[in-house]
């Protein structure tokens, strides 16, 4: 009877781990046996079947992946590295590219890119980085090859101010200066014999 339960246990419960040999990468994953309750619409979710990851929004068709993903270049070389949590992409991942130098870091959160990312070259420099919110670019986005600087809020790129070449008078000065004609005005007017 232990043994019946401690199968049902290994088997249904605790995640199971796939390799997979196709004929670009190597993939060593892990799957779940439970069944995903609801997939969300506007989601992308990984999942197996028939000896291949697949992915698809909104809906799976096989068996969820979850845990660490590991995927290989057939020189053995790390391509990409991460984690899922019910099919969706969550945590930290990373790229390299078949060099060995990293191609990208960047930050999931319930399978929407939420945090840092990083782009780099083979050379290694950095050729892109900024920030996601919500699956969408958000703030300060810095291109280092055509070193330009771009602000985005929800996804949208904020247009850069124009600088004014006219010089503005301080919003106070304005104000005391405006007071100040008003009283010579007044004075002058009750003062001025030729107005009398």
């Amino acid at each position: 009877m232990r043994f019946v339960c401690a199968f049902v246990l290994i088997v249904f419960l605790i995640p199971q781990k796939r390799i997979i040999n196709a004929s670009d990468f190597d993939y060593e994953f892990y799957i779940s046996s439970e069944k995903l309750k609801k997939p969300k619409n506007d989601k992308t979710y990984f999942w197996f079947k028939s000896g291949k990851i697949h992915q698809s929004k909104a809906d799976v068709g096989g068996f969820v992946l979850v845990d660490e993903f590991t995927k290989y270049y057939k020189s053995k070389q790390l391509a990409e590295k991460g984690t899922f949590s019910d099919g969706l992409k969550d945590g930290v991942w990373r790229s390299w590219h078949e060099n060995g130098t990293v191609a990208t870091v960047e930050t999931w959160k319930n399978g929407y890119r939420h945090g840092d990312f990083v782009q780099f070259a083979k050379n290694g420099n950095t050729i892109e980085e900024g920030r996601y919110r919500n699956h969408q670019k958000h703030g300060t986005w810095i291109q280092h090859i055509s070193q330009d600087t771009l602000r985005y809020k929800k996804g949208v790129v904020i247009p850069k101010k124009e600088k004014d070449t006219v010089q503005k008078v301080p919003f106070l000065k304005r104000i005391f200066k405006r007071k100040k004609k008003k009283k010579e005005v007044i004075k002058d007017s009750i003062h001025d014999p030729a107005k009398t």
